[in-house]
């Protein structure tokens, strides 16, 4: 087996890229895989919730603690649903801090997804309590991430959904980070 040693691979064509073992290179996407992750987005419950929301859509808001911020252009939020800022893959994690209230309890919690901005929706995360103790309330914290393909930043949306009995509650908080969502790209399509 040979190598070849060269300090410049060029291009035939301008922007073409340059095919090594079936892998197509182009200019622009080295400096994407170097750079590690660009868009990480956080954003918090800021008042505890206890009556059923599709979606969630008040008291949200990025936290304002010392040394956070967000990376990137960040998600936008209008009226519960949330848009993307680019194409790729992402990972949503949600990190909620609730209580199921009394015997019979429940809390409901999901991540909904549409690619026809919310013409239809598919439940693709759950996370769901249920209090079978008899009159004791339980406060539970759990969590999930997910894994998603947005294509169309016009049409591939989500929301957040919250289905309670009565007696139960998702907590906020303005000071302490309670109810969580996080948004990190993880590459490019």
């Amino acid at each position: 087996m040979s190598t070849l040693n060269v300090n410049v691979i060029g291009e035939r064509t301008s922007g073409s890229g340059v095919t090594v073992d079936g892998l197509l290179i182009k200019d622009g996407a080295i400096p994407s895989i170097a750079s590690g992750v660009t868009e990480y987005d956080e954003w918090t419950l800021t008042n505890t919730l206890n009556t059923d929301a599709d979606p969630v859509q008040n008291n949200l808001s990025r936290p304002t603690g010392t040394l956070q911020t967000k990376l990137g252009t960040g998600m936008t939020l209008s009226s519960g649903l949330w848009t993307f800022p680019s194409t790729g893959y992402w990972q949503i994690k949600m990190c909620v801090l609730f209580n199921v209230g009394g015997s019979g309890g429940r809390f409901d919690f999901d991540l909904v997804t549409t690619n026809d901005n919310f013409s239809s929706e598919d439940t693709v995360g759950l996370i769901r309590m249920y209090n079978d103790q008899s009159g004791t309330a339980e406060t539970k914290t759990h969590s999930q991430d997910l894994m998603i393909k947005v294509s169309d930043t016009s049409n591939d949306k989500i929301k957040f959904k919250a289905d309670f009995t009565t007696g139960a509650q998702l907590f906020g908080s303005t000071t302490e980070a309670r109810t969580v969502f996080s948004f990190i790209k993880m590459a490019d399509i």
